[in-house]
């Protein structure tokens, strides 16, 4: 599993888990962290397009 697909799987995760979550400090939690895995997959494409491993999305 690539870094792109791993990050898309771990934000996919914390949709579901978002939707589901009953406890505010969780749903706080995740709204803390679903920013961050943004940005780590965005660099994880930027990284794997600029190594000829991924196409540049349009």
């Amino acid at each position: 599993m690539s870094q792109v697909q791993l990050h898309q799987h771990v934000l996919a995760e914390l949709e579901a888990l978002q939707s589901v979550a009953k406890n505010p400090a969780v749903r706080e939690e995740i709204a803390n962290t679903m920013p961050i895995v943004r940005d780590h997959l965005s660099r994880a494409h930027a990284l794997a397009v600029e190594k000829g491993f991924e196409k540049k999305r349009t």
